[in-house]
């Protein structure tokens, strides 16, 4: 019995860790809140996909990929069959907002460009690591990232540090 709870319980903590790396979302409204949430620095990566969609599916354990490498961006994933209202008309579609504007849009199953259009936003590996062995989590990361640039491992520690 031990064994089986053990096992559920490192199993809840990977479904926790795929929630908090990539959330979907359910409403327009809450579509809109979670951009706002984000504040003037903040970049949000937002899958649009539809459950019918061959190529949608087969992008997404990219998107769950990039998402867990980069903990300080915000990844969503929208099903445009169940959030009306989102303009999208292909799938799947991403888009990179920031100060709730769209700045960056892939239309398609491209990997690579996907990759190359997350990596637009990304900080090195290094400072994420950094970051996290300090033992902050996603939103501390965003929010030290948002302020400091994110390029330089001493500027967002002390950064970290003093805040």
């Amino acid at each position: 019995k031990l064994w089986e709870r053990e096992g559920r319980r490192k199993e809840g903590k990977r479904e926790r860790k795929r929630k908090m790396a990539l959330r979907e979302i359910g409403s327009p409204e809450e579509f809109l809140e979670v951009l706002q949430s984000l504040g003037s620095e903040g970049v949000a990566v937002v899958d649009f996909f539809a459950s019918w969609c061959g190529p949608c599916r087969s992008m997404a354990p990219v998107v769950e990929e990039l998402a867990r490498g980069n903990p300080h961006l915000v990844f969503l994933k929208v099903d445009i069959d169940k959030v009306q209202g989102t303009g999208v008309t292909s799938v799947p579609t991403f888009r990179v907002y920031k100060n709730r504007n769209i700045v960056n849009q892939l239309i398609g199953a491209n990997v690579e460009k996907l990759r190359e259009l997350v990596g637009l936003y990304s900080v090195p590996s290094e400072v994420v690591e950094y970051l996290k062995d300090l033992g902050l989590g996603g939103d501390a990361i965003r929010r030290v990232v948002a302020a400091t640039g994110g390029r330089d491992v001493e500027v967002a520690a002390s950064y970290a540090v003093e805040n």
